[in-house]
């Protein structure tokens, strides 16, 4: 006896037709070669790709009516089958959803669907035809297929009392992409028009982000100049933002500096000093991070010199600190600053202690003015001339303060090295809102101007 023709599909398929002359064949040998082929198609999409659609399959409201239509297209469900819709096909009535007191919420899919076709030859359909069958439920309803079965493409809102269809635009459907379970190969241009993201959920909400679990590493051609880029663009006609968003998890603990990969939130900086044709394309090494301490919620520039103490830090209030992490004014600085042009300080160039300078440079002019922070105590400035003839300097006075300063100053000569004689900036002390100037000496070698002023303090007895 003949054994029946056994059509269906086992979730796995280890064995192929070997072909040979003078083979004798049956049906299920025609019908095992497919099982194969099938197999091995549907096993590549679904572990490569993500279930969603590929092309096509717009969904359109019919106006002033309960229908849509569902243009020709591509999909693929979570089992890696096809679903090509041939033809648009007659609109889909949902007039039975309607509810003439209520508007109705309908989700509409896509399932597979496999059925005979063809007129019967020797008793049996001589083809198969695989035309994906167009389904819809009620949104939130228990008896919602899988979405692995079946890939959802709309969101229709049936407008009370008529029942007059809408499609939700805001609600997107999922999209099939890449299923990279290991590192992704680019040789050439890759191009992303509608940009990269995850799948969406049965509701249609905003998709997941692109998730790396290990790391990401983009490498650049095989040139000398082998610039390496990513571009983040906006997309949005007007007002989009942009962000490169890096976020780690911070603990009691688990907040403090670490240079380089170590720290929670960084970007570093990496050099491959490797010679020529050698360990192309590797991580070289960290040499300057970027990164965001945990616990005082500071910014901070961190080198390999330096170890785990920041170069720069800036913190939420807005202080930054050079060499230190110490908090004593907007800018603190620990060493050495040598100013080449015009400095200028607003609201005072000390802070509360004579022998904290602060220092500016002109080029030749002939005349200087310095304006004192109003809220300072005590301002010594150091004043150096490269080059050139300043006749005399100007202190200002604030505003409002005249007659609480006094002030003096000196020359240092560098050729020489002789210092002049201390003497008062103004004969008459306080010193008054007008500009006092202190004439400086002949000559055309760089002169130095120390200006010391103080703030007098009245107590009332």
């Amino acid at each position: 006896m003949i054994p029946m023709a056994d059509y269906t599909e086992p979730d796995y398929v280890d064995r192929r037709l070997r072909y040979f002359d003078g083979q004798f064949l049956r049906e299920q040998d025609f019908i095992d070669e497919q099982r194969y082929h099938v197999d091995r198609e549907r096993r590549l999409a679904r572990v490569a790709h993500t279930p969603g659609i590929v092309e096509g399959l717009a969904v359109t409201a019919v106006p002033n009516a309960p229908k849509v239509t569902i243009a020709p297209g591509t999909a693929i469900d979570g089992l890696g089958r096809l679903l090509v819709r041939g033809d648009a096909g007659e609109p889909l009535d949902l007039t039975e959803l309607v509810n003439s007191d209520s508007d109705v919420v309908v989700i509409v899919g896509l399932t597979y669907n496999r059925e005979e076709a063809g007129a019967p030859q020797g008793g049996a359909s001589p083809r198969w035809r695989e035309n994906p069958r167009i389904v819809r439920w009620l949104e939130g309803s228990a008896d919602a297929p899988p979405e692995d079965m079946t890939v959802r493409l709309a969101r229709v809102t049936l407008l009370h009392p008529d029942g007059t269809a809408g499609v939700d635009p805001g609600w997107a459907p999922a999209v099939s992409g890449l299923g990279v379970r290991g590192p992704l190969s680019v040789a050439g241009l890759a191009s992303f028009p509608g940009g990269v993201a995850g799948a969406r959920g049965a509701s249609g909400a905003e998709p997941a982000p692109l998730s790396v679990r290990s790391r990401l590493q983009v490498t650049g051609p095989p040139a000398f100049d082998s610039t390496t880029r990513v571009d983040l663009v906006n997309g949005s006609n007007d007002f989009g933002r942009t962000n490169l968003v890096l976020t780690g998890r911070y603990q009691d603990g688990n907040d403090g500096w670490v240079f380089g990969s170590g720290a929670r939130n960084s970007i570093v900086f990496a050099r491959n000093t490797a010679a020529s044709g050698q360990a192309v394309g590797a991580i070289g090494d960290e040499q300057v991070s970027l990164q965001l301490d945990g616990g005082s919620r500071r910014l901070g520039v961190l080198t390999r010199a330096r170890g785990n103490d920041p170069a720069v830090t800036i913190a939420q209030e807005g202080t930054v600190h050079l060499g230190s992490a110490d908090r004593r004014a907007n800018l603190d600085v620990e060493g050495e600053v040598d100013v080449s042009l015009d400095l200028t300080v607003l609201g005072g160039l000390a802070s509360a202690e004579v022998g904290q300078w602060s220092t500016i440079v002109f080029s030749a002019a002939q005349t200087v003015q310095i304006t004192i922070g109003p809220r300072s105590p005590h301002n010594v400035i150091v004043v150096r001339r490269r080059g050139g003839i300043i006749l005399s300097a100007s202190v200002i006075v604030p505003s409002g303060t005249e007659g609480e300063w006094i002030g003096q100053y000196t020359f240092f000569d560098p050729v020489n090295q002789t210092l002049g004689v201390m003497a008062p900036l103004f004969q008459g002390t306080p010193m008054s809102a007008n500009a006092q100037r202190a004439s400086l000496p002949p000559g055309s070698s760089p002169v130095v101007l120390y200006l010391e002023v103080h703030h007098v303090t009245t107590l009332e007895g």
